[in-house]
């Protein structure tokens, strides 16, 4: 492996990082109720002597830790909620929830929080020791998987002074991507009938459930004609019941609709909508709709992906062991806003794929070691190359500024690895 000058403070604090990654995935949390993930990210952000914001931009569970003084504004995001019904024994290869129905790390946001916090650390730590001017900045984002907390922050004026936010995501290679990803928006859709016995009065009755069915279907059929990359998932919020001799009264299902950007979400909302509308004529029921979160697609930029591929080859291949690779596997034979500043991702090394069993047992493996230090060592060798020169800011401001004037919007300029 190649060698950093900064990568030295990074070895520094990489065993606090990965206990903190180990007691975020004991405590999985999700949308908007990681309070005690955020707690831990607090304690060690003022451990590690950072001014810390807590209730960023009035959410509870965000907070922003800064440290530096001048110079460029360093942005690192960091995440920790988890997802529903995931739980999982650690470092077991076949499904065994730790707590029947409760919350899992399906997403290793876990680790990406801390990873990201390690690399803000080694960052501000030779800043102080180099006398660097800049500024560095831990954000602890909350409600990624659902909740659209960034769209709010930014909204809120959290990122109006950032000059870049850095971020990763593991993932099944090591890599930056300079492609684009969908909008996607998530919307409800209620349905209110009439209830009635099902045998002695069906005549009397208008289901709320036939119609969230038939608008299943609807949505279903007009697959065929929609573009290629739109995507459409649905799932039951509320099927009415648990009792097959009544009527329902009320249903409600959450539709996720995906476009390659929010114009085009809308748009594709629109229809989605009109057949619902259709589904309510059908039943005789009500329908309601809601809105609940969208979130902009990713805008490529050149300069800064080119940065970061620099320092991820500086870097080099991840250090498995036998033994990480064995425990590999093991589970391979069982088998998702706009920031308003330039922005740029990486995605980490691990053995395995998104919200999988694979992905929630990892609470302690070796591989799970090697991805948090290794993010943190190529993303910390990225912020050092903005504190140290003029023409990657200007460059990737320029990108940014493209977009700026083609879109009428202050455009987030992106560059995610997925």
């Amino acid at each position: 492996m190649n060698q950093h000058p900064i990568w030295k403070y990074i070895d520094d604090n990489a065993d606090r990082l990965r206990a903190l990654s180990d007691n975020v995935w004991a405590v999985p949390e999700t949308c908007y109720g990681e309070q005690k993930s955020v707690a831990l990210h607090i304690e060690e952000l003022e451990a590690q002597g950072f001014r810390v914001e807590k209730e960023a931009a009035g959410i509870p569970t965000a907070v922003i830790g800064e440290a530096g003084e001048g110079g460029p504004v360093i942005g690192f995001l960091g995440e920790y909620d988890a997802l529903a019904e995931l739980s999982q024994v650690a470092d077991l290869p076949e499904q065994q929830a730790l707590e029947t129905g409760a919350n899992g790390h399906g997403c290793g946001h876990n680790m990406l929080g801390s990873a990201a916090m390690l690399a803000a650390i080694a960052l501000k730590n030779w800043l102080e020791e180099t006398g660097t001017p800049g500024r560095v900045r831990y954000y602890g984002c909350p409600a990624e998987e659902g909740g659209s907390a960034k769209s709010f922050m930014v909204k809120r004026g959290a990122f109006k002074d950032c000059d870049i936010a850095i971020t990763w995501h593991p993932g099944s290679i090591a890599t930056v991507v300079t492609g684009s990803s969908l909008a996607a928006a998530r919307v409800d859709f209620e349905f209110f009938g009439k209830a009635s016995h099902a045998s002695a009065s069906p005549d009397l009755g208008r289901s709320a459930l036939d119609a969230v069915e038939l608008m299943n279907v609807g949505v279903n059929y007009m697959r065929e004609h929609m573009s290629d990359r739109a995507r459409i998932h649905y799932a039951y919020i509320d099927a009415g019941g648990i009792s097959p001799n009544v009527v329902q009264a009320y249903a409600n299902a959450r539709y996720v609709v995906r476009e390659p950007s929010v114009k085009e979400t809308v748009k594709l909302i629109d229809r989605v909508v009109n057949v619902a509308k259709g589904a309510a004529l059908m039943t005789e029921t009500e329908m309601k709709w809601r809105l609940v979160t969208i979130s902009a697609e990713v805008i490529a930029n050149t300069p800064l992906c080119q940065a970061m591929e620099k320092n991820l080859h500086m870097l080099g291949a991840p250090d498995f062991t036998d033994v990480d690779v064995a425990y590999a596997k093991r589970f391979q034979r069982c088998g998702r806003c706009q920031l308003g500043c330039p922005y740029s991702a990486i995605v980490g090394c691990k053995l395995r794929h998104w919200n999988t069993l694979s992905h929630m047992a990892n609470g302690g493996a070796g591989e799970k070691r090697a991805c948090i230090k290794g993010h943190g060592a190529c993303c910390d060798g990225y912020g050092d190359d903005w504190c140290g020169c003029d023409h990657q800011p200007r460059a990737a401001r320029c990108r940014m500024g493209g977009f700026e004037n083609t879109r009428r919007r202050r455009g987030v300029c992106q560059c995610i690895a997925r």
